[in-house]
């Protein structure tokens, strides 16, 4: 029988027990991180939004990328959670593959946001007479560029954990979308 969850990472803390204070001092480092992130986020997204000086559609890129870090963070939470607890990956587990895909989503994400603010800062620059007077149809822009990101973030990682594909064309991906974001916000 196929195991659609064959790609998922083996979780257990059988290993924590060969230097319990080092690991475990890891994880409170770890879960303290996020915790004091997932704090800031509501802070980070009103100071962004009360900003007048940047364009509408910046700060609502911003604004996501605050959002889907707190899915990355929560996504960890559970990934922890089942890791502390040795729990079994079963082939019904969707709670775990729903966390494993969003935070290879978030990686993905961040990997691509300069890809995508550099799109949306070419088309401000190519057309900057209608995008800068922020009317609502430059809201277009921010919607096609969040989706030029999202599509390939959501897809790659879910039908990597599936198995349909190896973890190698998403990590190329991610190499080829970091690496090569800064050339597409030159002017052509």
């Amino acid at each position: 029988m196929h195991n659609p969850f064959a790609h998922l990472l083996m979780l257990n803390s059988s290993i924590f027990s060969q230097a319990p204070s080092a690991f475990y001092a890891i994880r409170a480092v770890d879960l303290s991180i996020h915790i004091f992130d997932l704090i800031l986020i509501p802070f980070s997204i009103l100071a962004v939004l009360r900003a007048g000086v940047m364009h509408r559609n910046f700060r609502l890129q911003i604004c996501f990328a605050n959002l889907y870090y707190a899915i990355g963070c929560l996504s960890r939470f559970m990934i922890v959670y089942y890791e502390f607890n040795d729990m079994p990956v079963r082939e019904d587990d969707y709670v775990l593959f729903a966390a494993e895909v969003a935070r290879t989503f978030v990686l993905d994400y961040f990997c691509t946001i300069v890809y995508s603010l550099s799109v949306e800062r070419t088309v401000a620059l190519h057309f900057w007479s209608w995008y800068e007077r922020g009317s609502p149809s430059t809201l277009l822009v921010l919607i096609f560029v969040e989706l030029l990101s999202l599509v390939p973030d959501i897809a790659l990682p879910y039908i990597s954990r599936l198995g349909v594909i190896s973890h190698f064309p998403v990590f190329i991906f991610q190499v080829a979308a970091w690496t090569t974001s800064i050339l597409v916000g030159f002017p052509l």
